[in-house]
């Protein structure tokens, strides 16, 4: 996000998130860790089982498969929900991508990994993901106040990317409610995602200062079942933010003066061929 002198924006880091904002509130700029960095503290019995079960390669190819899964079928969900229309037998196209609130990439046209990944075509898993979102779109039929939204919260210092905020029609009671919905591709439930969608409707709220009196929804796709989705409503608000300051505090803990650890790029690269040594050298004149 730019506006003159303001700045929002995702560092490219070697691992885990981080944002850098610079506006009104913080005229400098500021780094701050994401929710999502925050939570990797937080106690998630299946997956500690799984890594330590698991060979580090096996562990590596899965996380960055389903990383790239993931990221996929998010930015799917984000064209379908601006009205573009998907063909999976084909991937996204240039035209598609360029639309993304990408920031991987200052180029969107150019080669990289993620970049020739969304080009790719869909995936049998990624297929099952969109089809969902698809059925719970014509069931809630959705109407759209935000997509892909950068929110920070300027006391406690850390931000995320909110997936969706709008209307859902409820069925039952005949009338529309405001929600925030977080995407999750994953087969299982955490309780770490309860406290990652509640953080970013406090920072929210904080950043509007207003107090939106929000449904917080997590949004499981590709599921098993007849409409191949879930919409699990946290019903439990309090535990939800209680986590989540608990992590802080553990995170802060551990991570004393933490810092993103920001991969270094070259603008030029160069080598000196100047060289020199006494005596005779071997030399071949028929090089091609």
């Amino acid at each position: 996000m730019k506006n003159n002198n303001h700045e929002f924006r995702l560092i490219e880091t070697k691992s885990n998130h981080w944002y850098f904002i610079k506006n009104e509130d913080f005229p400098s700029g500021v780094e701050m860790p994401s929710s999502t960095n925050i939570l990797e503290v937080f106690p998630n019995v299946g997956l500690n089982y799984w890594k330590e079960n698991t060979s580090p390669e096996e562990i590596k190819k899965k996380q960055e498969e389903g990383k790239n899964q993931g990221s996929k079928v998010h930015h799917t969900c984000y064209l379908l929900s601006i009205g573009k229309t998907i063909y999976p037998s084909n991937g996204l196209t240039k035209e598609q991508i360029i639309k993304l609130p990408l920031e991987t990439s200052e180029d969107k046209k150019k080669d990289d990994k993620l970049l020739n990944y969304l080009r790719k075509p869909f995936t049998d898993r990624e297929y099952k993901c969109i089809q969902s979102f698809q059925n719970f779109w014509e069931e809630f039929k959705p109407i759209s106040s935000g997509r892909e939204m950068k929110v920070y919260h300027k006391k406690l210092l850390y931000a995320g990317t909110l997936d969706w905020a709008g209307y859902l029609y409820n069925s039952k009671k005949k009338k529309y409610e405001f929600w925030i919905i977080d995407y999750k591709i994953s087969n299982t439930h955490d309780r770490s995602y309860e406290a990652q969608i509640i953080s970013y409707l406090k920072a929210l709220n904080q950043m509007y200062g207003k107090n939106f009196k929000a449904k917080l929804g997590l949004l499981y796709l590709g599921k098993s079942i007849k409409k191949m989705f879930q919409l699990k409503e946290i019903d439990n608000k309090k535990r939800a933010w209680n986590d989540f300051i608990l992590a802080k505090k553990l995170w802060h803990t551990i991570n004393l003066d933490a810092k993103p650890d920001i991969k270094k790029k070259f603008s030029e690269v160069s080598i000196d061929v100047s060289y020199k040594t006494k005596g005779r050298l071997i030399k071949f004149n028929k090089q091609h």
